[in-house]
């Protein structure tokens, strides 16, 4: 679709010759199927709010008959109760389980480990050659303290060449690859800064001065057009009269809403109260909360977790904007503004860029 719409913007542009009036009907045109889009998605968005809306309010009506604020019905809760077990019965045949599960697998590993340590060790090297190896082996620390005594000299040595660097480019003088009588030309074709930034004021007033005077123009032959309506001089007349005061209206509204959260509170208070007197329902014992609670992940650990998935996020985002901005900067660079435009752009980007001191040399 953007291809298509950037076909259509340059074939407006320099083959039909439409000019900056294409590119804002393309742009209107843009608006109003956003427009549209946007009503189609807040008319749905309705509809699937009233949807959760009834279906709450059948759910809270089906709670209040069973007697109970529990999501199944008085059938299914009976079903369930009976086929629930007894904990205690439950809790010992799972104990039973995990203690035959222990020993089944302390006897294969002992197993395991007797047949690992009657096979021979399995290397390709001699005797001898793993004894000098291991004799070879250094000390961690000594290694770290050899490592670090390196780069400390690499890095006196990289200081003390940058250092002698920077003075022989200090001592070289300063020069320019433009020749003298083009450097006489540039600077007789350099304006005063003054006079460029009010000629730039001038012209932007201008500018500024014949937009309004064409949204005024524009704006006055909407009004004078006759009104577009399907409905008749003595329809439109009647929905005037009905209607009403836009303050009254508001005051009105302010008011429903205010009784409607009022409401609200009345009612969220009394399910609260009732919910606060029923005594806590679950089917988990003390012993296996505690176990919950001791298998429950660290806050320290789940944060580090957190922290190094950021960083990695981070790192993938940065990697593709880097291939984007590559890839946008091998594209050619495009201007749909006429040239005069694009002059007078390049003419007050290039006065931005001139510094006051080297604005008083030239004067």
């Amino acid at each position: 679709r953007s291809h298509e719409a950037l076909l259509r913007l340059h074939r407006a542009h320099f083959v039909e010759r439409r000019g900056h009036g294409a590119a804002l009907e393309l742009i209107e045109e843009r608006r109003q199927e956003g427009v549209k889009k946007d009503a189609e998605l807040q008319r749905k968005h309705r509809q699937q709010t009233q949807r959760m809306m009834d279906a709450n309010s059948q759910r809270i009506k089906n709670m209040a008959a069973d007697g109970s604020f529990s999501c199944r019905s008085k059938d299914e809760q009976d079903k369930l109760a009976e086929k629930r077990r007894n904990p205690d019965e439950a809790q010992g045949r799972m104990a039973k389980q995990i203690q035959e599960h222990s020993s089944t697998y302390k006897t294969q590993k002992e197993s395991i480990s007797a047949r690992v340590s009657q096979r021979p060790n399995m290397t390709v090297r001699p005797k001898e050659e793993v004894e000098s190896s291991l004799q070879a082996r250094k000390d961690p620390q000594e290694t770290a303290a050899q490592m670090t005594k390196l780069v400390r000299g690499l890095e006196q040595q990289y200081k003390a060449d940058r250092g002698a660097m920077t003075e022989r480019v200090g001592t070289r003088p300063k020069s320019t690859f433009w020749p003298r009588e083009q450097q006489k030309q540039m600077v007789e074709k350099r304006h005063d800064p003054e006079q460029a930034q009010e000629k730039l004021d001038k012209n932007l007033r201008d500018l500024a001065r014949d937009w309004k005077s064409q949204t005024e123009a524009m704006t006055k032959r909407i009004d004078d057009s006759p009104a577009m309506s399907f409905r008749t001089a003595e329809e439109r007349a009647l929905l005037l009269e009905a209607r009403g005061d836009p303050e009254e209206g508001r005051s009105r509204i302010t008011q429903q809403m205010q009784e409607l959260e009022r409401t609200h509170k009345d009612r969220h208070q009394e399910m609260k109260g009732r919910v606060e007197a029923n005594p806590k329902q679950t089917f988990w014992t003390r012993e296996e909360r505690e176990r919950m609670e001791a298998r429950k992940p660290k806050p320290d650990d789940a944060r580090e977790k957190a922290a190094a998935q950021m960083r990695e996020l981070a790192r993938t985002y940065r990697e593709e904007r880097r291939g984007m901005m590559e890839r946008v900067a091998v594209l050619p660079k495009k201007s749909f503004l006429e040239p005069g435009l694009r002059q007078q752009w390049a003419y007050a980007e290039g006065l931005r860029t001139i510094k006051p001191a080297a604005s008083s040399e030239a004067t």
